[in-house]
């Protein structure tokens, strides 16, 4: 995998060269949660997850993305992948804040 970088100015003729695909974060006003296909346990999460859920990273590691969403959520989004569906941006309440979850499947 080559490494790639900002270029040295960012103007009209170069912005679209610009990597955002490749930043490797999150805004500061969310956190990125990454789940097995499979069976939808958390393989990899923001460190910044304790701001927003009260638990920190190291602890929802490994455990299912249910301890988060809840097991009906949860059950949903592996329906809808398994059946190629789209899965639509929701809002649910964890920990007694309110997010906008944006679902995301890639790869085989």
């Amino acid at each position: 995998m080559s490494e790639q970088s900002y270029p040295e100015k960012v103007d009209i003729t170069n912005c679209d060269k610009e990597p955002i695909h490749i930043i490797g974060k999150s805004q500061s006003h969310g956190v990125i949660v990454v789940c097995s296909r499979t069976d939808l346990k958390i393989t990899q999460i923001g460190k910044n997850a304790e701001e927003f859920f009260g638990m920190p990273y190291h602890e929802l590691l490994g455990e299912p993305i249910s301890r988060l969403l809840g097991d009906t959520l949860s059950t949903g989004l592996l329906q809808s992948e398994n059946h190629g569906e789209t899965t639509e941006i929701m809002e649910l309440e964890v920990s007694a804040r309110k997010f906008v979850v944006i679902p995301h499947f890639s790869g085989p």
